[in-house]
């Protein structure tokens, strides 16, 4: 198996509404898997699943990004979301990025560590994610929301 990793970038229209999101991002994907080089990781846009409706990860938004993950086998970084945490007081949360291999697993979230402030308000995450990706005897990492 070739050490060389196809990325797949995904630009969107980011929407207030999150179901819009996941809908837009499940089209897209959809599309690039049907091109002859077809992604083995693909990598979203920084609040475009949801930013104004905080969610626990794992959670619905991020069992429908699991599944497009499952069905055509990729490793996917969908982009960031707010995540809504135990650790964090109510109305506060997280810039987090949902790491997720092609099994449909969520192996790592990277928090964003550094938010804009003061146009960001989300709590700044605590450590930079490196994940591995077996099949190519490779790790990659995230150190920045704008994935």
């Amino acid at each position: 198996m070739k050490r060389y990793l196809n990325l797949g970038i995904l630009q969107m229209p980011i929407d207030q509404n999150t179901e819009t999101n996941l809908k837009f991002i499940t089209t897209q994907v959809e599309r690039m898997m049907d091109n002859y080089h077809r992604p083995e990781l693909i990598v979203g846009v920084e609040e475009g699943i949801c930013s104004r409706e905080p969610q626990p990860i794992p959670g619905p938004a991020t069992k429908a990004l699991c599944e497009i993950a499952r069905k055509f086998g990729i490793y996917f970084l969908p982009g960031s979301m707010a995540e809504a945490h135990p650790d964090l007081d109510e109305g506060r949360s997280y810039n987090s990025a949902p790491i997720i291999n092609p099994a449909g697993e969520i192996i790592a979230v990277y928090r964003k560590i550094c938010p804009w402030h003061p146009a960001e308000s989300s709590v700044p995450g605590r450590e930079y994610i490196v994940f591995p990706i077996p099949e190519k005897k490779r790790r990659s990492g995230c150190k920045s929301a704008t994935i």
